[in-house]
């Protein structure tokens, strides 16, 4: 059993990465579907992958996808 609660913003942004992760490359809308979070909440953590050396967006599709880094 845990001694303290989970970090939310954590788990939402593992969620998105997995989602990502399983199913890319994939539109955010989509992202936030699968993952029940709001669009703009799916965006900002995008962004913050991408910043991260984590995920890529394809500016041709507007998808995202894994680097190598996960």
């Amino acid at each position: 059993m845990a001694s303290f609660p989970p970090v939310r913003a954590i788990i939402r942004g593992l969620e998105v990465l997995r989602t990502v992760s399983q199913e890319g490359p994939v539109s955010a809308g989509a992202i936030a579907r699968r993952t029940e979070l709001p669009q703009p909440t799916v965006i900002r953590i995008l962004e913050t992958l991408i910043q991260s050396g984590y995920i890529y967006r394809d500016p041709d599709t507007a998808t995202y996808g894994v680097t190598a880094r996960t």
